[in-house]
């Protein structure tokens, strides 16, 4: 009776290792994706726009709230429009949220819906003592 209790344990305690794990891995097209630093809001936008300029697609994904990441993943934002002369401020932050208003030029040769763009406010929540993960951006 003893060895099964043992037995019956064990498993329990692997099924939920595993449940944990793949509940924390991503199973999109990117893979296993990078871990994001902790770091400042505006340190994190900064290093969004720099992944998007760079077509770091698995950051991006990374970066984003993991209820968002399928949006991050699908929307090929990275693929095609270069930001140039980035330059994120603070708006707004409490302990687990955040608001950071970043400025950009894209470049006119580029043809985009967004050519009369210069600003996006990207809003930011995080688990205490986590990184800052991006939930949404636009302008409002």
């Amino acid at each position: 009776m003893r060895g099964f209790l043992y037995l019956a344990v064990t498993v329990l305690v692997a099924i939920a290792i595993g449940v944990g794990a793949s509940a924390s891995a991503w199973n999109g097209s990117y893979g296993t994706l990078p871990r994001i630093a902790v770091q400042s809001p505006v340190d994190t936008a900064a290093s969004w726009f720099r992944a998007l300029n760079e077509h770091d697609m698995p950051y991006v994904v990374a970066a984003s709230w993991p209820s968002d990441r399928v949006t991050a993943e699908t929307s090929g934002f990275g693929s095609s429009l270069p930001f140039e002369d980035v330059r994120c401020h603070l708006e707004a932050q409490s302990a687990l949220t955040s608001v950071v208003r970043c400025t950009f030029q894209v470049p006119n040769s580029v043809n985009t819906p967004m050519e009369n763009v210069t600003y996006f406010s990207v809003y930011m929540q995080r688990k205490p003592s986590g990184p800052w993960l991006i939930t949404d951006y636009g302008q409002p």
